[in-house]
């Protein structure tokens, strides 16, 4: 039994030996893994938050555009109940075309 003592002690120090300085090493891998990692999460959050704030800078210009357009949508609306009265006619063939009503009296100006 004393013999297969003394070889399980050689067995753990064959073994034991480097052990912390492969752990070490090991370790060092390691940390610079993670740091790269980390290094690449932080450029790609940082782009993607330029990339969001892009968005939202656009989408608030569209946002604009609409508002815009439904209140040209209103006011084409409006106008368009507008040229279906009677007024309207008469407005138009007074100006555009130079009528009057018979009971109405014209002046021109003289240069």
């Amino acid at each position: 039994m004393a013999g297969s003592a003394a070889r399980k002690k050689r067995a753990r120090n064959s073994k034991g030996r480097g052990t912390k300085r492969t752990h070490a090493l090991s370790m060092v891998v390691v940390t610079g893994v993670v740091a790269m990692m980390l290094v690449v999460v932080g450029v790609g959050a940082a782009g993607l938050k330029e990339k969001k704030e892009l968005l939202e800078a656009e989408s608030q210009a569209l946002e604009d555009q609409i508002a815009k357009e439904e209140n040209r949508s209103l006011e084409i609306e409006e106008y368009g109940k507008e040229v279906q009265t009677m007024k309207y006619y008469e407005q138009v063939a007074k100006e555009k075309l130079g009528l009057v009503h018979e009971d109405e009296i014209l002046f021109k100006k003289q240069d």
